[in-house]
């Protein structure tokens, strides 16, 4: 499956319930999980965390350019739409969700064009941010993450692969799961968990301003 699951939790709930129903096996292709130098950095983060502690926080930034000229993406209705929150926010998730305890609370604001700035709140007082757009100005595209605690300071790897390469391992890994009847980590259940943060976050941004924000007093 791509990314997002549905633009909704009641979709995403339906897709869950007819792939436990179906008895099907299920991968939702998130491109950076199917790459060999960011699964391989997650590995080691892991055994960071297990030796000194958990992570304490992370920031994460994934800006799209859908206004270059060229950009594959340009004539996509539901990006122009739903914007960098829908579109980038999967991906920036998929990789705090290795790192981080499940999201418990969301609160966000927004930015120019379609920028969306969110912080969350992680099970166990874990806290992370994250900016997303898909409209950034040519040159201002790109994507990082970072993670800290007491195993140190971490930035995510720039991975060397294709996304077409990934694609071909999500496949694989998806074929082999159907063979053993072993439930894939990124299958439906962890993208429906992607689709119930993002929701949260398009429900706090539609109160409005007065409810969600506080001013800074001035002279």
């Amino acid at each position: 499956m791509d990314k997002p699951l549905a633009l909704d939790v009641a979709a995403a709930d339906d897709v869950v319930a007819a792939v436990r129903e179906g008895g099907v096996a299920s991968v939702t292709y998130t491109t950076y999980l199917f790459q060999p130098d960011v699964t391989r950095w997650l590995e080691r983060m892991r055994a960071l965390a297990a030796e000194h502690g958990p992570w304490e926080g992370a920031i994460a930034r994934w800006a799209g350019t859908i206004d270059v000229p060229g950009n594959p993406y340009g004539a996509s209705a539901w990006r122009r739409e739903r914007g960098g929150l829908w579109d980038t926010g999967p991906h920036a998730l998929s990789i705090l969700r290795e790192l981080l305890p499940p999201v418990e609370r969301v609160s966000a604001g927004r930015g120019v064009r379609d920028a969306v700035n969110v912080a969350l709140e992680h099970a166990g007082g874990a806290g992370s941010a994250l900016s997303l757009t898909l409209t950034a100005p040519a040159g201002a595209g790109g994507s990082f993450a970072t993670v800290w605690g007491p195993g140190g300071r971490h930035d995510l790897p720039r991975f060397h692969g294709t996304p077409q390469e990934g694609f071909t391992r999500a496949v694989d890994q998806l074929r082999e799961c159907a063979a053993t009847g072993r439930e894939h980590l990124l299958g439906v259940g962890r993208a429906r968990e992607a689709v119930a943060v993002l929701a949260a976050v398009e429900e706090h941004l539609a109160r409005p301003a007065g409810e969600r924000t506080t001013p800074v007093p001035r002279r």
